[in-house]
């Protein structure tokens, strides 16, 4: 990830976590609305980059979320969480051949963790327990946030 991408990426995580901890679940269906035009605005950057497939798959997926949003929540809270665990396993499989070792390893294995578990949690518990499985998500989407924020601060150096 890029650093003008993964610091979209954590103005995102920290917003989400924020809006969570402070509006409870009702949070989600606005949180799924700002993910998705962040995964536009991602999509963007990578069309003005020249990465014409990977552009078009993002602004395609954000604007998908944006227009679906109202009407299949509870749907797209499984796609959500199916996306998620997917992106964690993408980035476990890139940190693993990546080859890192040591820290560098730890800190590329921590957040692609961090997702699959919101992940598998948000499919799990997505009826029973919503307050506190929206928090427990917060705080893992803040953790991982920082986490990437550290990671930026380390490649600046």
């Amino acid at each position: 990830m890029k650093v003008k991408e993964s610091s979209l990426m954590i103005m995102l995580l920290l917003t989400l976590g924020a809006t969570m901890l402070l509006w409870g679940f009702e949070a989600i269906f606005f949180s799924l609305q700002i993910l998705g035009i962040a995964i536009v605005a991602l999509g963007i950057i990578d069309l003005c980059d020249k990465q014409w497939i990977a552009g078009a798959i993002k602004a395609g997926v954000g604007l998908a979320i944006v227009l679906v949003i109202m009407y299949a929540t509870d749907i797209l809270l499984y796609v959500l969480a199916a996306l998620l665990i997917a992106y964690g396993i993408y980035q476990l499989i890139v940190a693993i051949k990546g080859g890192k070792k040591g820290a560098d390893l730890l800190m590329a294995l921590v957040v692609p963790v961090l997702y699959i578990v919101a992940g598998v949690l948000l499919i799990v518990t997505m009826l029973a327990y919503a307050e506190i499985i929206t928090i427990i998500f917060a705080i893992i989407i803040l953790i991982a946030a920082a986490f990437l924020l550290v990671k930026d601060h380390l490649l600046a150096k």
